[in-house]
């Protein structure tokens, strides 16, 4: 495979097919594209539409998780599963247009950067908006670091959407695209942090898109329970991983 995609999912049923099919059409030779689908202790049929659509994956694992573990330990568990030159990361709820990691793919290669990002279009019923990456340069490779300031604006690392982009395999080798273990909600909130301090490179590219839907009722920014506290924890890590940088 060239590319691994890591699908996390917890009772995404009603979505999760319409997920994996778009995941079929990312290549024209089916043999490029690895699926790592995880079902974080689902109570509904996700873990079923996983194993039916494995069938048509050459190049596929299926993990089941008994009990969920939430979604940065999910995320973590595909990371182990990694294979190819590049990966990555795609909710159970989220949809592609055709071709997207193909050209990813072809672009991560030609600019020789750790990640790249892209903007993505939000689905609410049947209204559709365009979100873009919040980076001035486009098709370019530049130094990760150079996207977080000024503080008084709204940068890359205020763009934490792990689906929104692919990652180098050599990212793995830094701990720079890991998680931390157990955050319920905001999980992304120290990642891009860590991401944008850590990496040499990154390019913010144009790309067939990705489709984000919003207000799904089982997603997190919508339930109102005790997950929702992770978000203080997570701006808490924020804190301590930009408080031990060398250019604090």
């Amino acid at each position: 495979p060239l590319v691994t995609a890591i699908v996390p999912a917890k009772d995404a049923g009603a979505f999760l097919a319409t997920t994996l099919e778009t995941l079929t059409r990312q290549f024209d030779d089916p043999a490029a594209l690895k699926l790592v689908a995880i079902d974080d202790g689902s109570t509904d049929d996700t873990g079923a539409i996983m194993r039916r659509y494995a069938e048509r994956f050459p190049h596929v694992e299926v993990l089941t998780n008994p009990r969920a573990r939430g979604l940065a330990s999910a995320r973590n568990q595909g990371l182990a599963h990694v294979e190819g030159d590049a990966f990555c990361f795609v909710d159970g709820d989220d949809w592609m247009q055709p071709l997207r990691l193909a050209v990813l793919a072809r672009r991560l290669d030609e600019l020789g950067a750790d990640f790249l990002r892209t903007d993505h279009v939000t689905v609410r019923d049947s209204e559709r908006m365009l979100v873009r990456a919040p980076h001035p340069w486009r098709e370019a490779r530049v130094s990760p670091r150079d996207a977080i300031l000024p503080e008084g604006e709204t940068t890359m690392v205020d763009y934490p959407f792990a689906w929104a982009g692919i990652f180098h395999r050599r990212m793995l080798d830094t701990g720079l695209v890991s998680f931390d273990e157990g955050l319920h909600t905001a999980e992304d909130r120290p990642w891009i942090w860590r991401l944008h301090l850590g990496a040499s490179s990154f390019a913010v590219v144009d790309a067939p898109a990705l489709l984000y839907r919003r207000g799904v009722s089982t997603s997190l920014t919508q339930v109102r329970d005790r997950r929702q506290l992770d978000f203080a924890r997570a701006m808490a890590a924020v804190i301590d991983v930009v408080s031990r940088d060398r250019e604090a």
